[in-house]
């Protein structure tokens, strides 16, 4: 850790206010406090990183963008290809303890345009759309005809486009969670028991917790300013969703119905050792 960065979290100016320890409001004071001294004199990146830049990174020119992806390639040249899809306030990372179970498989993890460890935006209009022609592209350039999807997060709407617009290439889709957006588009009466009461919990889900979304999605240079300029704002603001995430209805409950697709999902984690082959890595930053 840099030595500004260390100086900055320690001059960090606490905002108190009323219910600083009501974890229901945010981030309470007493663990943003342990937090920001962990970061501060506790934490080495440097380890992190090093671990990071193992992976076997690529980057894809898909289009007009670079796409960096992990790319685990098998031993055997016609095994199966897995494609799997993060979502937020994760990473590529969110697969780390998978890739060795999938030895037996190539595996493309993408990092995806806008998020951790992804080549720098250069024009505006990035949208779940767009990177999903993006990864479609990719693919094709690592000469991959047929694969396996599996996301979660925004990953998971990403990958249900990528199944909607490519059903020749997609051999089967497993998400981990859909959209809390369903929740304000589905029809209740239309929908079996079992999917209506999934319906309520994601507008639960949606109306507690969905609050970034909007925020990010509608004025993100505004935040971007917070964000960007204070490490302890970007940490305050991140720290919470991990907490959250679990009030996301299981995926035991979400039937087929609400997911936009009659193909059967199919869990690919579950494999054995690794094989990482080093092709390119970027610089954790």
């Amino acid at each position: 850790m840099s030595d500004e960065m260390r100086e900055r979290l320690q001059r960090t100016r606490r905002v108190t206010t009323p219910w600083s320890d009501d974890r229901t409001r945010g981030i309470s004071g007493p663990h943003f406090d342990e937090l920001l001294e962990r970061w501060a004199n506790g934490y080495d990146w440097g380890v992190h990183e090093r671990r990071i830049n193992a992976f076997p990174w690529v980057t894809v020119r898909a289009g007009d963008t670079d796409l960096r992806v992990i790319h685990q390639r098998s031993a055997d040249p016609g095994a199966p290809v897995v494609v799997l899809l993060h979502g937020w306030p994760d990473s590529v990372l969110r697969f780390e303890r998978v890739l060795p179970l999938l030895a037996d498989m190539h595996v493309v993890v993408p990092a995806l345009p806008g998020f951790p460890f992804a080549a720098p935006l250069t024009v505006p209009g990035m949208s779940v759309n767009r990177i999903a022609g993006i990864v479609a592209d990719a693919l094709e350039e690592l000469g991959y005809s047929r694969y396996t999807v599996s996301g979660g997060d925004v990953g998971g709407t990403v990958a249900e486009i990528l199944a909607a617009q490519h059903p020749d290439r997609v051999a089967a889709l497993h998400l981990t969670n859909t959209a809390p957006q369903r929740a304000l588009t589905a029809d209740p009466a239309k929908l079996a028991p079992d999917a209506a009461a999934h319906l309520r919990r994601s507008a639960q889900w949606f109306r507690t917790e969905g609050g970034y979304i909007a925020e990010q999605s509608t004025r993100p240079n505004t935040l971007a300013v917070a964000l960007g300029d204070s490490p302890a704002g970007l940490a305050a603001w991140i720290i919470e969703k991990p907490r959250s995430a679990p009030l996301s209805p299981p995926m035991s409950n979400r039937p087929p119905s609400l997911t936009g697709s009659t193909r059967r999902p199919c869990s690919p984690c579950s494999r054995a050792t690794s094989n990482r082959s080093r092709e390119a890595t970027p610089r954790c930053s």
